[in-house]
């Protein structure tokens, strides 16, 4: 994933696992960045941590539930939120946004992989993208936003060029990608 700025300080939000930020930390020499996440996904992180030895030292753990409480207090030049919006309501999803960008440095970045309604492709790509919406929907309580829907969201808190990039090797997947003023 090609960002607009090469950052120094990211943040993964619900990031769980710390995967995204291990890929991330080894893209970026100079990336320091932050799982943040309850304690149960920290477990997790805990374990990638100690197998992935030549970034760990670059990667900080942080409880918390970002629904509930603020985001940690620095700014980061690049915010990552790997499969979550889809699982919060419309005001869930406003309202974590507006967190997002006050924690967010002038001029950083934000990265969403989730899955999207009204996806673009071919037919099996589509196919793929209303199975997981239906999924999300029956099974989870969530959904496959709209593009339009979250690019308006990121508009509202000051976020600009906002794009989609559809994932090529994983249908479905895609990536919004926006820059803060």
């Amino acid at each position: 994933m090609k960002l607009p700025i090469s950052p120094k300080r990211m943040l993964d939000i619900g990031g769980s696992h710390g995967l995204y930020c291990v890929e991330f930390c080894r893209k970026y020499s100079d990336l320091k960045a932050t799982v943040l996440d309850w304690a149960v996904g920290l477990k997790n992180a805990k374990i990638t941590l100690t197998q992935e030895k030549d970034v760990a030292g670059r990667i900080d753990l942080f409880e918390g539930d970002f629904e509930k409480e603020n985001l940690p207090a620095e700014k980061f030049d690049f915010m990552f939120l790997g499969n979550i919006i889809h699982g919060l309501t419309v005001q869930g999803n406003k309202v974590l946004f507006k967190k997002i960008a006050d924690a967010t440095a002038s001029n950083g970045a934000i990265a969403i992989l989730d899955q999207y309604a009204n996806v673009k492709g071919s037919l099996f790509v589509k196919g793929v993208a209303s199975m997981i919406g239906w999924n999300l929907f029956a099974f989870a309580g969530g959904r496959a936003y709209d593009f339009e829907v979250v690019k308006q969201w990121l508009e509202e808190v000051g976020f600009h060029s906002v794009t989609l990039t559809h994932l090529r090797q994983a249908p479905g997947f895609s990536v919004i990608k926006a820059q803060q003023r």
